[in-house]
């Protein structure tokens, strides 16, 4: 399954994130962080210092794909109803803070203080940007004539000043199955943010298949609490979903 694990250790938490380029996990390259970046296969070609993994971060799950297998979380005691109508669980993201404030990483004030500061948001991505498309003029490709054009995804990246951390990533792209656009929001992670990192560069991911990452720190808490803040910003169902998720935090993980 495309999963992460969590594992508690002496010192906090440690995620270990496949290297791989499938589902929603990819293994890219490039040389800073507002680049686009190129996408290569880990298994056959050795990641590098430029290397970094796009991870499609989730926070929840619906209840009947728990049931079914199709994804793992281990909190099954408390649901919520999505902005969807679905019934769901704690996943992944919202696992992970869980955790983390199981743990006393992260306080009870500042999920209060995150929820007060999600519900003020009133300005969102997915309703306030839209997909550009630029003419560049004619091209004749093997005498055909054509008119070129470029599309221009709006993308915005928060906390990439820190070197070798992740840092978010919320592109403005089509939606796949309706019309209209949607945010999506990675999770980037350089090839040398990970503990395994000298493990990694230079190998491919048949060698060494998981980068391994550990929360030690309540400065590493804080920045997983800033990702579901950003995911508040997405867009009003995403504000909906993960104030639910943190009441639930706030109400049974302290």
């Amino acid at each position: 399954m495309d999963e992460i694990k969590i594992e508690k250790t002496k010192s906090g938490f440690r995620l270990a994130i496949p290297l791989k380029s499938q589902g929603k996990f990819r293994c890219k390259n490039r040389k800073k962080s507002t680049e686009y970046g190129i996408g290569f296969a880990p298994r056959t070609e050795a990641l590098t210092t430029n290397s970094y993994v796009e991870w499609q971060i989730g926070y929840d799950a619906k209840v009947d794909d728990v049931k079914s297998g199709k994804k793992e979380t281990s909190l099954t005691k408390q649901t919520f109803i999505g902005a969807n109508g679905f019934e769901k669980y704690l996943y992944e993201l919202s696992e992970i803070i869980w955790n983390l404030s199981k743990a006393k990483m992260i306080e009870k004030k500042q999920i209060k203080e995150l929820i007060s500061e999600i519900n003020s948001f009133s300005f969102f991505l997915q309703e306030n940007f839209q997909i550009q498309m630029n003419q560049k003029g004619t091209e004749t490709i093997n005498g055909m004539k054509s008119v070129r054009s470029e599309i221009s995804l709006p993308t915005f990246t928060f906390d990439a000043d820190e070197k070798d951390e992740f840092f978010t990533e919320i592109s403005i792209q089509k939606q796949q199955y309706a019309t209209g656009v949607q945010p999506m929001l990675y999770v980037i992670m350089p090839a040398q943010s990970f503990d395994n990192a000298n493990d990694i560069i230079g190998k491919t991911s048949s060698q060494t298949p998981f980068g391994y990452y550990t929360i030690s720190t309540k400065e590493r808490a804080a920045r997983f609490l800033k990702v579901i803040l950003y995911f508040g910003l997405c867009s009003e169902r995403h504000k909906h979903d993960v104030l639910e998720i943190l009441k639930i935090i706030q109400n049974y993980a302290f």
